[in-house]
């Protein structure tokens, strides 16, 4: 039934199955229904290809003078006086601030061209989880950071760097979106096979209507939009990661009364 098939291809394409063409068979409308819906998919795939690209390359130029103003900010804060420390150092948060901003970007690129890469290989993520929370803790003043590690070494199997990011990110996150302060918690325990990390915060929480949307790119709570700085590209980024590691992202919150993200990573996936 040629009309049923390319409802279906259709369909399937707007759920998002970008790459479904239809096959051109059946009588002379549908076959020619079915080359101008195959026609216009190619050129709305060339056209997300050329944005892709563009991004990028946005990205990819503003990479140099923003390392530029950090190792310039970097100096400053080393040899100024006592009384403009601070000042440089919140101009240095600032501009690592955008430099994150500028690596989401380039990884959505990479994730949606199927470009982003990954480095397993056995280690302790003991340290690193240490060293997140004690960046973060100079971040803020008005936040308390709590780390609970259970006893043991946490090894594990994977990209240590790109799981990094995704802590980075979830603790950033919890700091941004509990602007009046509070405890934010990154508790880490072995369950099995797997390694079970939450961060938790006591922030503004988010809405139910909003949580199925904030893992997609340029998505964010309706609670935030206009009142808290983000392009909403880093949870997009970091389901991602976690996923190519066989493990999941997920989250449970309430508006108002904060969040808990959770990662379960597995501890050595058997097809890495």
């Amino acid at each position: 039934m040629p009309l049923s098939t390319l409802s279906k291809v259709v369909n399937d394409y707007g759920r998002g199955v970008t790459i479904t063409r239809a096959k051109l068979f059946g009588i002379a409308e549908i076959r020619t229904i079915s080359s101008n819906f195959n026609s216009m998919a190619d050129r709305l795939d060339e056209r997300d290809k050329d944005r892709l690209r563009f991004i990028a390359s946005i990205a990819h130029d503003l990479r140099n003078p923003i390392g530029s103003m950090a190792m310039a900010s970097e100096l400053l804060l080393n040899n100024l006086q006592s009384e403009d420390k601070e000042l440089a150092a919140i101009i240095l948060r600032q501009i690592k601030s955008l430099d994150r901003i500028v690596g989401d970007l380039l990884d959505t690129t990479r994730v949606e061209s199927g470009q982003l890469r990954f480095e397993y290989r056995e280690v302790d993520l003991g340290p690193i989880l240490i060293d997140a929370v004690e960046l973060h803790r100079t971040s803020s003043k008005a936040h308390k950071l709590t780390l609970i590690v259970s006893d043991g070494k946490l090894s594990v199997k994977c990209d240590a760097g790109r799981i990094l990011q995704v802590i980075n990110n979830l603790l950033s996150n919890a700091i941004k979106y509990s602007p009046s302060g509070g405890e934010v918690r990154l508790e880490v325990v072995k369950n099995h096979n797997n390694l079970l990390m939450s961060v938790s915060d006591q922030g503004i929480g988010i809405a139910d209507n909003d949580l199925s949307g904030i893992f997609k790119p340029f998505q964010r709570s309706s609670a935030t939009i206009g009142t808290i700085p983000g392009i909403g590209l880093g949870l997009s980024v970091s389901r991602h990661i976690v996923e190519a590691h066989g493990g999941t992202l997920t989250v449970e919150s309430q508006l108002g009364a904060g969040s808990t993200f959770h990662v379960r990573l597995p501890i050595d996936p058997p097809y890495i």
